[in-house]
């Protein structure tokens, strides 16, 4: 299929990599969906740069070629949204998390825009809150809501609900690849950022943004004070906005 398979059910992989005494929360094994986005772009823009610079003829054609087949075909579900992972022929998790974003939200989309609108719509309705992006949905039976407690409890809220405001950069990158850039578009995700805003000023490590938040009524950050991912993100969006 041109994916990238790794791991296993004891494994903990990719950036929801939690694990306390040997127990995996979030073992994200098999064909995750970001893995696959991050690699079909890693191939688009290494020939990206062979046919700008004229280095040679484009390489990987074969596994972009696969790739674009059979993304839609394993990943984009009937309830128009993407699976977080799959093992091809054996089995999808539907999971509703952040992670599918990163198919719309790269230089080389794996979704047209029309699709994208699915995947915009779930994590609108289902992740989304005003300081960042929920790992998971609140209606899953792994969903937790609040982040605390000693390692075990804050490990297993760590991708399991928690809020993440890097996430935004992602969500937004998408809004925009879906519904262009556009004033209403600037409005839409300055509006979002209302709180995030008042929250960089006035909460936590003034100038600065926390690592995450409680999926649940969230209200001051938690983890790191000053997260730069948390910052870099909203940067990379807010630029974009200026393009």
């Amino acid at each position: 299929e041109g994916f990238i398979f790794s791991g296993d059910s004891e494994t903990q992989l990719t950036w929801m990599d939690a694990i306390f005494n040997k127990h995996s929360f979030t073992p994200r094994w098999s064909c995750a969906v970001e893995i696959t986005a991050l690699w079909y772009n890693a191939l688009k823009t290494y020939n990206h740069f062979l046919q700008k610079y004229n280095l040679g003829e484009a390489a990987f054609t074969d596994s972009i070629t696969n790739i674009e087949t059979n993304f839609k075909k394993y990943f984009y579900n009937h309830n128009n949204y993407l699976n977080d992972l799959v093992n091809p022929g054996e089995w999808d998790d539907t999971s509703i998390r952040p992670n599918q974003l990163y198919a719309i939200s790269l230089p080389f989309p794996l979704l047209n825009k029309e699709e994208a609108k699915g995947v915009i719509k779930v994590v609108k309705e289902e992740l989304l809150t005003p300081f960042g992006l929920r790992t998971l949905d609140t209606k899953h039976p792994d969903y937790q809501g609040y982040y605390g407690g000693g390692q075990f409890e804050r490990d297993a809220a760590y991708h399991q609900g928690t809020s993440w405001p890097f996430l935004l950069g992602e969500y937004f990158a998408g809004y925009i690849y879906t519904y262009g850039n556009n004033e209403t578009t600037k409005q839409y995700i300055h509006e979002q950022l209302t709180e995030l805003k008042h929250h960089f000023y006035h909460d936590s490590c003034i100038f600065g943004l926390s690592e995450i938040f409680d999926g649940d009524d969230a209200v001051h950050g938690k983890g790191c004070i000053q997260q730069a991912w948390s910052v870099s993100q909203l940067i990379r969006i807010l630029l974009q906005l200026e393009d």
